[in-house]
């Protein structure tokens, strides 16, 4: 069962729990940060799951570089507990409402440089944030999965997640599905090729699904 969405006029001096990451190879710390009603275009979410990315188990392991003290976890899946000014709807239109099931862009832009505006490419803002890859320190420190709650900032993109979609199916939609969706458009599949997959782990096997679901006539994993 879900639990209860955390009202504007409660948030003062509420907190949420979050798994801080301290360091390649160290325990994760169980923290308490407090809960920041929502600024215009933003969103708090009750997270609901969230994925371990390969770029976690890097990061963990000393192999990417992350902020420390930071809050892994890129790969969402929350209920809106609080909707801050402006908020109405998600990418497609579809209105959003406190209780409704979102996943997010991994990353934040702003919308106005180069990248957002003439390359239609925001995913390499000039002024790029990511979730997951950010520090605590400063203002809305619950940027990643691993916490009850997140801050979902302005310049993220939105998507309500359909009911008939389980939790599981949707979490990893905004990394790994999204990079084999762009993957095999970049490949052309179509119908009747052969498809080879080299790795059938996560990414291979939605490569797979997504080959098959292009109209591939064999696919070789």
């Amino acid at each position: 069962m879900d639990e209860p969405s955390v009202p504007t006029s409660r948030m003062m001096g509420a907190t949420a729990r979050a798994a801080v990451f301290e360091g390649p190879g160290k325990p994760f710390v169980l923290r308490a940060y407090p809960l920041e009603e929502p600024g215009p275009g933003e969103v708090l979410v009750r997270v609901r799951m969230s994925t371990i990315c390969g770029s976690d188990l890097h990061s963990w392991e000393g192999k990417r570089a992350s902020p420390v003290p930071g809050i892994l976890g890129h790969e969402i899946l929350g209920t809106v507990a609080a909707l801050g000014p402006g908020v109405t709807a998600d990418l497609r239109g579809a209105p959003l409402r406190v209780g409704d099931r979102i996943t997010w862009t991994m990353f934040v832009a702003c919308g106005h440089c180069h990248a957002c505006r003439v390359l239609d490419m925001p995913q390499k803002c000039s002024a790029l944030r990511k979730y997951g890859h950010e520090g605590v320190q400063g203002t809305r420190a619950l940027l990643g999965g691993f916490a009850e709650y997140c801050s979902v900032l302005l310049g993220t993109g939105l998507v309500r997640v359909p009911d008939d979609v389980t939790d599981e199916e949707a979490t990893p939609l905004n990394c790994g599905v999204a990079t084999m969706v762009a993957a095999t458009e970049a490949a052309e599949i179509g119908v009747g090729d052969c498809v080879v997959v080299q790795g059938l782990g996560l990414l291979g096997l939605y490569a797979v699904a997504l080959a098959r679901a292009r109209g591939a006539r064999l696919v070789i994993g």
